[in-house]
């Protein structure tokens, strides 16, 4: 959509994150809706709102509560617990690098949680994976290039 449209006008210029937030959005949402003027400005007042929100989030503390996590999850198993520390210890960047990309960008995490809204929901303040996880890391990657 967005490599085809054409824009006509004098002092004309237009945001291409913008567009592709919106374009994120409707996959998401639904891809029959119609913004409007009226629709924009909550749009950007809440893309910011939660942007700022996301430049306060230390992803390298997260990580090692996530990490943490796991070790007491399976504390009654030192082999697996061995196992998932090292492979965090040496994949950790993998998870963190993505992630501490996306604040930087004008349309934050929005764009890319959007997509996915299916793919998870929150059960009693806790955020509950409905499809692989590594899969919507690889296609955060293949996003973020």
């Amino acid at each position: 959509m967005l490599s085809s449209t054409t824009l006509r006008g004098s002092n004309l210029a237009t945001n291409l994150e913008f567009h592709y937030g919106l374009v994120n959005w409707f996959l998401g949402q639904n891809v029959m809706a119609k913004p409007t003027t009226r629709f924009v400005v909550p749009y950007l007042t809440l893309v910011g709102r939660l942007k700022e929100e996301a430049n306060k989030i230390d992803y390298v503390y997260a990580f090692l509560a996530m990490k943490k996590h796991y070790a007491t999850l399976y504390s009654a198993e030192p082999e697996i617990r061995k196992a998932i520390s090292e492979t965090l210890d040496r994949k950790g960047t993998l998870i963190t690098r993505p992630i501490e990309k996306l604040p930087g960008r004008s349309a934050p995490p929005r764009r890319l949680a959007e997509p996915h809204r299916k793919n998870f929901k929150l059960q009693d303040g806790k955020l509950v994976w409905l499809r692989n996880p590594l899969v919507i890391l690889e296609e955060t990657y293949e996003y973020l290039t």
